[in-house]
């Protein structure tokens, strides 16, 4: 007879160096946000209180307009998709121009604006709302990969409230910019740029794909616990 004998190892789990690096790096990351929450809502407080210095808003002119050169050409912008040439060469226009023109300025916002400042206020609050949303979601699931259990239900939880955060930026961005340009001198065709410096479109299908990746994780996580039920 041959007697097989189960080795069950005591060795406590050990997570990888990539894990722990990454759980620094978000310690890190939410320590910075705690300061950059405490500078936020001081600044926001003074800012709705109307005291404080006025500020600069990065916006981009919306509408027809002209761009007229010392010799008499001039390019035209119709809808801010084509460029209209006038008086250049048959064949060269391109060769001056190769894109669409973007006339950029800052909008100064005073302290007797305060619908604008309000409207900043809501945009840099929600914004930091997405962000800590984000930091903590994915702060779980590090921790809880760290602890041996990756595939644990609470994460597919945790994903998707980073899914949440991400896709909420694409929104935050549109909704704000759409408020704050009706608060603006309507004599200036201006356009707030609010942004993070990544498209849109790459937040949705990051958000996107981080809501699918969700789905796995909860399949896994039931049955593993339907596994170690019937153990």
């Amino acid at each position: 007879m041959i007697l097989i004998n189960d080795m069950v190892s005591n060795t406590p789990y050990q997570p990888g160096r990539t894990a722990r690096i990454f759980d620094l790096s978000l310690r890190i990351v939410t320590v910075a946000l705690v300061v950059i929450t405490t500078i936020g809502a001081f600044v926001i407080a003074i800012s709705l209180a109307g005291r404080g210095g006025s500020y600069s808003v990065p916006s981009w002119l919306d509408g027809a307009y002209r761009v007229e050169f010392d010799d008499g050409r001039a390019i035209a912008i119709t809808d801010g998709t084509a460029n209209t040439y006038e008086n250049f060469e048959i064949g060269r226009e391109r060769d001056t121009l190769t894109g669409t023109v973007a006339l950029r300025a800052m909008v100064e916002v005073s302290r007797d604006d305060r619908d604008s400042r309000a409207v900043v206020g809501v945009i840099v609050i929600a914004a930091l709302a997405a962000t800590w949303l984000a930091v903590l979601s994915l702060r779980a699931v590090v921790a809880s990969v760290i602890a041996g259990e990756p595939f644990a239900l609470a994460n597919a939880t945790r994903l998707r409230r980073l899914a949440i955060a991400i896709l909420a930026v694409p929104v935050i961005q549109f909704v704000g910019q759409q408020a704050l340009q009706r608060t603006f001198d309507p004599d200036l065709p201006f356009v707030p740029e609010i942004g993070i410096g990544v498209p849109s479109w790459l937040m949705l299908i990051v958000g996107l794909g981080v809501l699918a990746l969700a789905e796995p994780f909860s399949e896994a996580a039931r049955l593993r616990e339907f596994e170690q039920a019937t153990i």
